[in-house]
C-alpha cells in the first residue's frame, strides 16, 4: 500500500544518512504516480507495486540528488529536465532572474554566461518575451542539456558553445546575467555528498578563492556591453568584498550587492 511504501522508503533513507528523508520519498512517490504530493494522504490505503520504484530509491540512498532521479524540477515556474550534465537550478538563482527581469530595458539584448541548463535564459526567454537571449557555456554536454528545454518550453535562445566570451568578443549588449563558478576551493569538500558527488565540479569551483571565474569574466563582460549596460551576478555569500573590488577594477559604477531571502549577500550588480 501506499503508505506502507512510505514508511519503509522513509526508513532506508534514514538509515543511510539522506537529510529530508520523508520529504523526499514523498516527492518520488508522487512523482511515479503523477499525482501531487499533497494527494498522497488521501491515497493512502491504495495498493502499490514497488518494484518500478526499487531502482530509484536505491539512487535517492546513494545520495544522488532527487531531481537527478526524478529527471526534473521546477524553475520560475517552468518544469525543467535535470540530469548530472549541469547544475540543478536553485531558488535562490529566481531572485536574480526576477532582478534581471526588472533591470533589462525593452527589446534589450540579455548574454548568459554558463548557462548549464539553460533556466536563466530560457525563464527570461518565457517571461520577458521582448528580449534577445544568447546564452554561453563551455560544456556541449550541458549546452545539449539546454537545447534541449529550450525546445520543450518552445523558446528561442541562441546558445554557443565558449569560453566565457570568446565567442561574442565583436558584439554589443545591454545587460549580461552569470551564476559563475564560486565555490572556494577549500570549500569544495564541505560541500553536501549529493552535491559533491554528482554535480558537475567544474560548475562549481570558482578557483582557489572563489572569484577567479568572476574576476576573468568582469573585464570581458565590460568590453561587450553598450554604454549604461549592466552586468548581475549570482555571488558566494561570503565575497561581497572581493566582488565589488573586480567590479569596480573592470570599470563598472554603481555597484549594488543584493541579499537572498535568508538575507545572506548573494547579487552583485555593475553598471557600465
Amino acid at each position: 500500500m501506499v503508505h506502507t511504501w512510505l514508511e519503509e522508503a522513509t526508513a532506508q533513507l534514514e538509515q543511510a544518512g539522506v537529510r529530508e528523508a520523508r520529504l523526499k520519498a514523498e516527492w518520488l512517490l508522487a512523482d511515479q504516480l503523477g499525482t501531487g504530493r499533497l494527494d498522497l494522504h488521501e491515497r493512502r490505503e491504495e495498493p502499490l507495486d514497488p518494484e518500478p520504484l526499487a531502482s530509484r530509491l536505491s539512487r535517492l540512498c546513494a545520495h544522488e540528488p532527487l531531481q537527478y532521479v526524478s529527471g526534473w524540477t521546477s524553475f520560475m515556474g517552468l518544469r525543467f529536465t535535470t540530469d548530472r550534465r549541469a547544475l540543478i537550478p536553485r531558488p535562490e538563482t529566481e531572485l536574480l532572474v526576477e532582478w534581471v527581469m526588472d533591470l533589462a530595458p525593452q527589446a534589450g539584448r540579455v548574454l548568459d554566461v554558463g548557462t548549464g541548463s539553460g533556466c536563466i535564459a530560457i525563464a527570461l526567454a518565457r517571461l520577458r518575451p521582448d528580449l534577445e537571449l544568447t546564452a554561453l557555456d563551455r560544456s556541449q554536454p550541458a549546452l545539449d542539456l539546454a537545447r534541449e528545454n529550450a525546445r520543450a518550453l518552445q523558446v528561442p535562445v541562441r546558445f554557443l558553445e565558449s569560453d566565457l566570451l570568446a565567442e561574442v568578443a565583436g558584439e554589443s549588449f545591454d545587460l549580461i546575467v552569470s551564476n559563475p563558478p564560486y565555490v572556494a576551493g577549500t570549500d569544495m569538500r564541505k560541500l553536501e555528498r549529493q552535491i559533491l558527488e554528482y554535480e558537475p565540479a567544474a560548475a562549481l569551483l570558482g578557483g582557489g578563492a572563489g572569484t577567479e571565474i568572476m574576476a576573468k569574466l568582469a573585464p570581458q563582460a565590460h568590453a561587450v556591453l553598450r554604454s549604461s549596460g549592466r552586468l548581475v551576478l549570482e555571488i558566494g555569500e561570503n565575497q561581497t568584498k572581493d566582488v565589488e573590488t573586480i567590479l569596480a577594477a573592470a570599470g563598472f559604477r554603481e555597484i549594488i550587492i543584493r541579499p537572498d531571502l535568508a538575507g545572506k549577500a548573494r547579487m552583485a550588480h555593475g553598471l557600465k
